[in-house]
């Protein structure tokens, strides 16, 4: 309970970077999730076989911009691409 408190507090402060060094990964990925929840804002993952993907549904960034689009991100100018991703991390409307 101490740890949610004590990253809440850290995010709320708008800090520009958050450095969690953790044996216990799944615990440190979890207290994260649980913070986007109380923050209401979405929280990514970053891997290299899979990329940007959001962390709660698993879907990957471009994918949600592609919904949005309705097309496929390589045909898209890249200032194009950046705003539907944009859009598709904030506006939950824009991917349903």
């Amino acid at each position: 309970m101490y740890e949610l408190n004590d990253l809440l507090l850290l995010l709320r402060s708008s800090q520009p970077v958050i450095s969690i060094q953790t044996h216990e990964e799944q615990r440190a990925v979890d207290l994260i999730k649980r913070c986007s929840v109380f923050l209401n804002k979405p929280i990514f993952q970053w891997s290299i076989t899979r990329g940007m993907v959001d962390a709660v549904s698993g879907n990957r960034v471009l994918e949600l911009a592609n919904k949005a689009a309705n097309q496929n991100p390589q045909d898209l100018p890249v200032s194009e691409a950046k705003r539907l991703i944009r859009n598709a991390i904030y506006d939950d409307d824009a991917i349903s």
